[in-house]
């Protein structure tokens, strides 16, 4: 095989996974659905989270599956159409059916975040690389998830005990202006207590 051959097979399997990709299983549920378009729907993505979310679990999971259905269609029909190219026909239909889900022509170059046509992607290419690496994606996205809401959880504790340091202050301040308050009182009359104390002493003697 010439290399100007292998090179027009790439372009092929990379253009027809694109065709794949462009077909957006988010708007055909959410026009089947909801009656609308999915851009009209939530943040307006068309993927799987939107859907899921706002549509509810069975629409999400039709959503999931047609996605991950549309990248092995593109990869088989690469690995069909490029038999020259053997493993690498997958490596470009996967690709391209990436950027076909996350740049479709006909949306404006609008599509989805490509989550799933990524992890479908890459466990076809590589089985178990690409599930370890789906793996690994999907705890990083745990932890940081858990994390935030321990750090908004530190943050709301954080503040609550800031306002109880203020009260304590106040009624401290409080406390401490109504002993002042009382001080002052009494060294105001502390000369006219004085007289009264020597004019006792004076009728004594």
């Amino acid at each position: 095989m010439s290399w100007q051959h292998g090179l027009f097979l790439r372009v092929l399997c990379l253009g027809a996974g694109y065709l794949f990709g462009c077909f957006l299983t988010a708007e055909i549920v959410a026009r089947c659905t909801a009656g609308c378009s999915a851009r009209e729907i939530g943040t307006g993505n068309p993927g799987m989270a939107n859907i899921l979310t706002h549509l509810g679990k069975p629409a999400g999971f039709l959503v999931l599956a047609g996605d991950v259905l549309k990248t092995a269609a593109a990869c088989w029909f690469c690995w069909q159409a490029a038999p020259e190219l053997g493993h690498t026909a997958l490596l470009y239909g996967g690709l391209g059916a990436v950027l076909g889900h996350n740049w479709p022509f006909w949306n404006k170059f609008r599509g989805g975040k490509g989550v799933a046509v990524n992890c479908t992607w890459l466990i076809l290419y590589l089985p178990i690389t690409g599930a370890l690496c789906c793996l690994a994606g999907g705890a990083a996205v745990r932890l940081s998830a858990a994390g935030g809401r321990a750090d908004r959880s530190t943050g709301r504790a954080g503040g609550l005990a800031a306002i109880r340091r203020r009260e304590r202050f106040y009624h401290g301040s409080k406390r401490l202006h109504h002993a002042d308050a009382a001080l002052g009182r009494f060294t105001a009359d502390a000369p006219g207590r004085g007289a009264a104390v020597f004019s006792q002493m004076a009728l004594l003697v």
